[in-house]
């Protein structure tokens, strides 16, 4: 039979496993002291082979009886009388090996915590501290809320300014709107007209040619409002011809409904050209 003894070490911690070590250390040399002194050393148990005894009970050997009691074919030796259950002869029963001592197992040295890095130090902030504001006087705030009303009507002033602005409108001979583009081509028609029948006799006299730009405003009404050059030709006569001839063809046809509704001064920008032959014509 074989006995095997199992230690489970608890989850301990390390102060209470060390304890409980020196505690274990010394119950094992008190009884190795004891042991020695009573009987002698028993050699490790993974030493000795192990032995398996079976106890055979032979039968014992008597003499033939000198007179025989019976007859039979063969010689037998009668059978002992068994004997009772207290006379039977018992195994002795061998005495238990005792349990080598467990060997001590050395407790595992706690490390020393590694050194843990210390996070850097948070950099100062700048702590702004608002200084408590001083409450205005009374002539201060007077002051103020004058200041407030003089710009309030200032703003108002000059948004009414703007609005009261007439609305202008700026169209040429790339304009492609129908209503604009159709008023802008008769007013040309008209004024080359009258330009062909009233030719300057100062550009005819002298055999002049040459090309100008105009930009002239019309009120809604058809009346001219200004003319201003926008490129000479470089001819006087020619320059002055040109603007004659705008005023001679006034007034236009007054603005249309549509036009009228969102126009209040319409500027018409067009190319005026004298050729030789005496002829005005509009680009």
């Amino acid at each position: 039979m074989n006995w095997v003894m199992t230690l489970d070490a608890p989850d301990l911690s390390a102060n209470a496993r060390l304890q409980r070590a020196l505690w274990l250390a010394l119950v094992l040399h008190l009884f190795v002291i004891f042991a020695i002194g009573f009987r002698s050393a028993i050699p490790p148990r993974h030493s000795l082979p192990t032995l398996d005894l079976v106890l055979v009970q032979e039968k014992p050997r008597t003499a033939k009886p000198e007179q025989a009691e019976a007859l039979a074919e063969q010689d037998s030796v009668a059978e002992p009388e068994a004997l009772d259950d207290e006379e039977q002869p018992v195994a002795p029963t061998p005495d238990p090996l005792p349990t080598p001592p467990p060997e001590p197992v050395a407790e595992p040295v706690p490390q020393a915590n590694p050194p843990i890095a210390k996070a850097p130090p948070p950099k100062a902030q700048a702590v702004l501290t608002k200084s408590p504001k001083a409450t205005p006087s009374a002539s201060t705030l007077v002051s103020r809320s004058l200041a407030m009303a003089r710009l309030s009507a200032a703003v108002d002033a000059t948004v009414n300014d703007y609005q009261s602005l007439p609305r202008q409108r700026h169209i040429s001979a790339s304009t492609q709107e129908f209503k604009y583009a159709q008023y802008m081509l008769a007013w040309v028609a008209k004024v080359e007209r009258v330009g062909n029948l009233n030719y300057p006799e100062a550009a005819r006299r002298n055999n002049l040619s040459g090309r100008l730009i105009l930009d002239v405003a019309l009120n809604p009404d058809g009346s001219i409002k200004a003319i201003e050059f926008v490129k000479s030709s470089g001819h006087d006569a020619l320059d002055d011809a040109a603007v004659h001839i705008v005023r001679m063809a006034a007034p236009y046809a007054p603005f249309p409904a549509d036009i009228r509704d969102e126009t209040d001064v319409l500027h018409i920008t067009r190319t005026w050209e004298f050729l030789p032959g005496n002829r005005l014509t509009g680009k």
